[in-house]
This record gives structure tokens, sequence and C-alpha cells, in this order.
């Protein structure tokens, strides 16, 4: 999570770039600095990390999205950027519980001229005992997955306090099969747009130094690309592959697999 002070200078220039602040960063205690280190943790799309937060006091702390890491291609309307910033304050307000501190999130109008989304206060509370490591545990790849049908005990868990806004459609019904043709044919049309394919390859990090000094976007690791294919992908690979037939192809028949999976 970047930090900045009230009056930042100016967002960052691009992926991994740190943002300008001027005067110092007010400091954080080490209560805030682990519920921003679980928040940062939060998915997000293609890894861009697109949240900054100004620290006003150790307590008091405003919520910014950074332009320069929309995903202008595939999320024109700024979609999933809002479910990432709402998975990094979901996550803040997780770990703040653990630290023994409320968080009070209070929505930020839109205005002309800033991009602040949240202004969160943190207060006193009685620490809370879940343990916060799933957070760290959160896979970013959607491969793996059990094809077992939920138990009907489990299916009432998520959804009877949700008041019926989650809807389970089992694996085996003519709509999930309905909802696997859609997902592979939306997935096949974004492959084959060049403009989604750039944007895919600048955000992926090839090769490990890429990785370490971005601290961003998607690495062979990340995506559980392993052995002598992340091998290849680290050594060989470049941005400009994004745009090849084969990537493609290899993303589409990826995809056609994973809609296969789950529950």
């Amino acid at each position: 999570a970047a930090a900045s002070s009230a009056n930042a200078a100016r967002e960052p220039d691009g992926p991994g770039e740190p943002l300008a602040s001027d005067p110092p960063v007010p400091p954080l205690d080490a209560p805030g600095m682990r519920v921003l280190h679980f928040a940062s943790l939060a998915p997000n799309g293609h890894n861009t990390q697109p949240w900054s937060v100004v620290v006003h006091d150790a307590r008091h702390w405003t919520i910014r999205s950074v332009a320069s890491r929309r995903l202008p291609a595939v999320d024109p309307h700024d979609r999933e950027l809002t479910l990432s910033i709402g998975a990094f304050t979901e996550n803040l307000v997780l770990a703040a519980a653990a630290e023994g501190l409320e968080a009070e999130c209070a929505v930020i109008e839109p205005s002309a001229g800033t991009n602040d989304v949240l202004e969160v206060h943190l207060h006193e509370a009685t620490p809370r005992s879940e343990s916060l490591a799933p957070l760290a545990l959160r896979r970013t790849v959607r491969k793996g997955h059990e094809d077992r049908e939920f138990p009907q005990a489990v299916v009432s868990r998520l959804c009877e306090p949700l008041e019926r806004r989650f809807v389970y459609v089992p694996r085996a019904t003519s709509q999930a099969r309905r909802l696997a043709e859609w997902t592979l044919e939306a997935n096949r049309q974004q492959t084959w747009r060049d403009d989604a394919q750039r944007e895919l390859g600048a955000w992926i990090r090839f090769d490990d130094r890429a990785a370490r000094e971005a601290r961003d976007g998607l690495s062979t690791a990340s995506m559980e690309i392993t052995g002598i294919a992340g091998w290849y992908v680290r050594h060989f690979m470049t941005p400009e592959d994004a745009l090849t037939d084969s990537f493609r192809a290899r993303t589409v028949a990826s995809v056609a697999e994973l809609v296969q999976q789950g529950a």
C-alpha cells in the first residue's frame, strides 16, 4: 500500500512508480503498518494495485484511486478498479479488527480534480481473535478448484446472511453450462482484441528482475507458471508475445479448462 502525505505532489507516473510526497509522510505505528500490509494483499485486476493511502495521522487516512493504474482496455468503466478498492477496504477492516481497531469508512462523493474514494478513521476496539493467515494465503489464479458441488448446509450459510443477494448455481445445471459458455466466449473476444492484449502484456512481469523492481503486475510465481514453462517465460518472453496467435490460443485453451472446474 503506497502511503503519501495529505499534500501529495503527484500520482505515480506508472506501474512500479512510488508516490512523491512533500512534506514527509506522517509516521504510522506498528498496528497501522500491519493493517496496510494486509490491506495491500487484496485481489485486484492484473495486480495493478490501483490504490494509494493518504496518511493524515496514525488513525486518519484517505483511500484514493490511482489513475495511472487503470485498465482502460479491459475495464473502461472502472468496474474492476472499484471492486479492487472494495477488496482492499474489506481487508483493511478485517486487519484493523485483529489489531483492536474499528475501521469507520465513509464514501467520499466524486468531485472534479480528486480521486479520493474513502475516508477512514480508526477507533480503539476489542481485538477479534480471527486469524488473518487466509488473507496472506490468497491465490490469484482460478485453477485447481474441486468439482464437487457445495452441500446444502454450505449454500445456506453463504446465502442466508446476504438476504438472497448471493445465488449458487450448481455446476451440473443448464444455467451453469450457459455461464461457462458465455465466460469462454467473453474471454475469446477479449483475447483477440489487440488493445486488451497490449495492456495485459504491459502488466506481466516476465522476468524476476522486473517482478522485484515493480512489485506489482503478474509474475510467473503469481500465475503459478512453474518448472520449465516458468523458466522459458522468464528468459525468453516479452510483452510483445501477448499479441502472438500462439499466446492467444493458449489463453483461450486455458480458459476452456477453467470453466469446467469448480462447484
